[in-house]
């Protein structure tokens, strides 16, 4: 006679194992492993900080964004100078000790711009999220719950934006701005002139 089957261990008879007749029903029960890991965290949050663990580009990614949030939200701490102060005694300085990027033309220190940027960038980067995130939200919702002629009309709305490349469209939103600038200069050095 066959020992006893040990408890986690895989059964032996392959009759068994497999519910055909002649098998031992006894030795047929075989755990099922069901990927959980014991004396971890099983949540789906988890898992993906795991997989994002392990990639060390996304990582370093991690710690640079973590970085510029830091520096923005303690920009007013961390500049040396007020970077709209102006000392024009101090135009054009090469990077020192007392200046670590230099200064700018109007004798503004260029490190403190920079900390101050990356707080407006973030400001600006976090407002367009929101909002277009709002837009979305909404157009979608009311294309999905009205549906018919709303839910076309939103569409091609969306199709004509998706049709250009977002750079084409800004060249020419910049183009259509810096043609009515160029014209307004112009048509005014002409009268001055």
């Amino acid at each position: 006679m066959n020992p006893p089957p040990t408890p986690g261990a895989p059964a032996t008879d392959p009759a068994a194992a497999l519910g055909l007749p002649g098998g031992d029903p006894a030795e047929a029960v075989t755990p099922v492993p069901d990927g959980r890991r014991r004396g971890r965290s099983n949540g789906q949050f988890a898992e993906i900080w795991r997989r994002y663990r392990r990639n060390k580009l996304a990582m370093a990614g991690l710690v640079i964004v973590a970085f510029e949030i830091v520096m923005a939200i303690i920009s007013p701490f961390s500049t040396p100078y007020d970077p709209f102060e102006q000392n024009l005694l101090n135009t054009l300085q090469p990077p020192s000790s007392a200046h670590f990027f230099g200064t700018d033309v109007l004798g503004r220190d260029l490190y403190s711009g920079i900390i101050y940027g990356v707080r407006l960038a973030m400001i600006v980067g976090l407002s367009v999220v929101f909002f277009s995130l709002v837009l979305g939200l909404t157009l979608g919702a009311l294309a999905g719950f009205k549906g018919g002629a709303w839910d076309a009309v939103i569409a091609r709305i969306i199709d004509i934006f998706l049709a250009f490349p977002p750079l084409v469209g800004a060249l020419v939103i910049v183009r259509g701005s810096a043609v009515g600038r160029s014209r307004s200069s112009s048509h005014s050095s002409r009268w001055a002139g």
